[in-house]
């Protein structure tokens, strides 16, 4: 058999290494009574607050847990159908006024659209009556593809800022009244204006103001004239002065803005 000699510094060295085995326990051991409760780390040796690391994680995994069953789960219906009632209900309770009234269940993408005249008939039929009206042989017929639209002469044309009708306009509009007396379609009366004054701040607003003003004062004559049909009246203000032809000197594209179009749609007009 072997002897086993152990010498003096083998025997210190052994003593060295458990002393560092007890010294990392030691540690060790801090380093769990700080992570599980900040009182046992009275000394500030290690970080007290290293427990919310664990609470933070807790709070997310149950939020991302509410969430998830918030996001599958299925509403009812009915209870957004009863809340109009019971806000009635509670209106009632508190005494206030309702203000509701029949509800109009109708949808406008599918009302019927009942058609008028045939645009391409009803151009050449203008166009054969303003030849026989003296006062209205300068109105000109565009046909587009879903629309007709009658320039009106230049006596209907306004002075500048000016929304009145000249007797001369009254005149032309009296013939276009007796011309589409018999005529279903709706028909949109549009007012333009000039570009005068176009860089004052308040110039869209004023000559939007007239065009609308234009093309309502155009409505309420014609209607005066036996035109018995809702017509629609807006304006565009100077919106379209950039389309006039450019061979046209500074005065004729003036005088032309200031003017009013009548448009016919295919379908009728509601009476």
């Amino acid at each position: 058999m072997n002897d086993i000699i152990v010498g003096d510094s083998d025997i210190e060295f052994l003593n060295k290494d458990d002393k560092n085995k007890a010294q990392k326990q030691d540690v060790l051991d801090e380093e769990i009574r700080a992570y599980i409760s900040p009182d046992d780390n009275a000394a500030g040796g290690q970080n007290g607050s290293a427990w919310l690391i664990t609470f933070t994680d807790i709070m997310a995994l149950m939020l991302t847990f509410f969430v998830l069953l918030f996001s599958m789960s299925v509403p009812d219906e009915g209870l957004f159908d009863e809340t109009p009632t019971r806000t009635l209900d509670a209106n009632r309770f508190l005494g206030h006024r309702n203000f509701s009234g029949e509800q109009d269940r109708t949808s406008v993408a599918n009302r019927p659209v009942q058609a008028g005249l045939n645009l391409n008939y009803l151009s050449s039929l203008i166009k054969q009556a303003a030849a026989e009206y003296p006062s209205i042989r300068g109105l000109e017929v565009l046909n587009n593809s879903d629309r007709l639209v009658l320039v009106l002469p230049r006596d209907v044309q306004f002075e500048e800022g000016r929304a009145e009708l000249s007797e001369e306009g009254k005149i032309v509009l009296k013939d276009i009244a007796g011309v589409l007396r018999n005529v279903d379609n709706q028909i949109i009366v549009v007012g333009h204006a000039d570009s005068q004054g176009a860089n004052t701040p308040d110039t869209y607003w004023v000559n939007w103001k007239i065009s609308v003003e234009r093309a309502m004062h155009v409505a309420q004559t014609l209607s005066s004239y036996g035109l018995e049909r809702k017509m629609i009246a807006r304006g565009v203000s100077q919106a379209r002065f950039a389309e006039l032809p450019r061979d046209l000197s500074d005065k004729q594209r003036m005088d032309f803005a200031r003017r009013i179009d009548l448009i016919i749609r295919p379908e009728k007009a509601a009476r």
